[in-house]
């Protein structure tokens, strides 16, 4: 199985960051990560590729999906079986507003 496809194995990284020319320089010379950008709407999602794999993304905190004021933070995705998504969206259901 490929790297990031395993049940409880990491999916999905996102890096949020006020500078996101800086944190791709930073993260390319440490780690050799190459970056491709992609329009969205409402955003500029920046993709991060490790050898041939999209694992990730840089979010900009100056994006309009992030709220004012936000600081610098990382959200991890991690894969989970399908029958854990069901409880999951019922209890996002009862303790976070909907639009």
């Amino acid at each position: 199985m490929k790297p990031f496809q395993s049940e409880g194995q990491l999916a999905w990284v996102d890096l949020k960051t006020p500078r996101i020319d800086t944190t791709k320089a930073f993260y390319g010379d440490l780690f050799g990560w190459r970056f491709k950008e992609e329009l969205l709407p409402g955003k500029v999602m920046t993709k991060m590729y490790s050898s041939e794999s999209e694992w990730g993304s840089l979010t900009s905190l100056n994006s309009p999906v992030i709220p004012k004021g936000a600081k610098p933070h990382t959200s991890l995705y991690f894969n989970v079986e399908r029958n854990h998504i069901q409880p999951f969206c019922f209890a996002k259901k009862l303790h976070m507003k909907t639009a």
